[in-house]
C-alpha cells in the first residue's frame, strides 16, 4: 500500500483534504484507491475521487511517461494525475476543466510552474476535448454524499450527456517548441495562453486528418 501524505499538499493555490492511500491491485500498472481523496481547486470547487477507484495515470498522454515524466507514481505529479484519471474517464466536467485541475493540483503539490506548465499544455494538445451539457450539478450541503461531485457555489455546473473522441498522435518536435517558449517567456506565459496554444495546435491537426 503507497501512502502520499498531504502534508505538503497546501498552498494558496488549493488544498489537498486527504492523504491519497493506494492500493496495488497486483496487475503491474493499476492502482486502486484505499479511501476517497478530496481536493480543493483555488475556485473553492471541490473534487472527490471516491474510495475503490482505479488508477494507472491513462488520461496523461502515454509520450510522456518513460523519458519525460518518468513512472506515474513518481514526483508531486502524482496526486494530480489521480484527479485528472478520474475525472477524464467519468467526463463530469469539460475538458478545460478537467485538463486545468490538473495543472492547479501540481501546482498545489509543489511543481515548479515551468514544469506543470509543460504538462498542462500537453494534456491539453493531445488529449480528449469535450463540452458540458445536461444536468445541472448540485452544490455541497451538510447532508450532500461525500461520494458524489459538488460545487460549493453557485449551482451552475454542468454534466457530461455526451462527447464526441476525437484522438490525435504526439508530435515530440511540437512538445520541445512548446517546452522552449515556456523557458523563454517565464511568468509572462499564462495557463490560459498555453491551452489556447493547445487548442489552436490541435485543430489544425485534426483539420489534416
Amino acid at each position: 500500500m503507497l501512502i502520499f501524505s498531504s502534508s505538503y499538499g497546501e498552498s494558496s493555490s488549493g488544498k489537498y483534504l486527504d492523504d491519497l492511500v493506494l492500493r496495488d491491485t497486483g496487475d503491474g500498472r493499476d492502482f486502486e484507491l484505499y479511501k476517497q481523496f478530496r481536493y480543493v481547486d483555488p475556485h473553492g470547487i471541490t473534487w472527490v475521487v471516491p474510495k475503490a477507484t482505479r488508477v494507472n495515470g491513462a488520461s496523461i498522454p502515454q509520450a510522456l511517461w518513460g523519458s519525460i515524466i518518468g513512472c506515474p507514481w513518481e514526483g508531486r505529479f502524482r496526486r494530480a494525475s489521480v484527479i485528472h484519471d478520474y475525472f477524464f474517464d467519468e467526463k463530469r466536467y469539460d475538458s478545460a476543466s478537467v485538463h486545468r485541475v490538473f495543472y492547479d493540483a501540481m501546482i498545489t503539490d509543489g511543481v515548479t510552474p515551468a514544469k506543470a506548465k509543460l504538462f498542462y499544455w500537453a494534456v491539453v494538445r493531445f488529449n480528449d476535448e469535450w463540452q458540458a451539457s445536461g444536468a445541472v450539478l448540485p452544490s455541497c450541503g451538510k447532508n450532500h454524499p461525500s461520494t458524489m461531485r459538488c460545487l460549493r457555489l453557485p449551482d451552475d455546473e454542468t454534466l457530461i450527456s455526451a462527447y464526441n473522441r476525437v484522438s490525435v498522435d504526439f508530435i515530440e518536435d511540437e512538445f520541445k517548441e512548446a517546452q522552449k517558449m515556456i523557458d523563454e517567456a517565464g511568468e509572462e506565459l499564462s495557463p490560459e495562453q498555453l491551452a489556447s496554444n493547445a487548442l489552436e495546435k490541435r485543430n489544425k491537426q485534426i483539420n489534416k486528418q
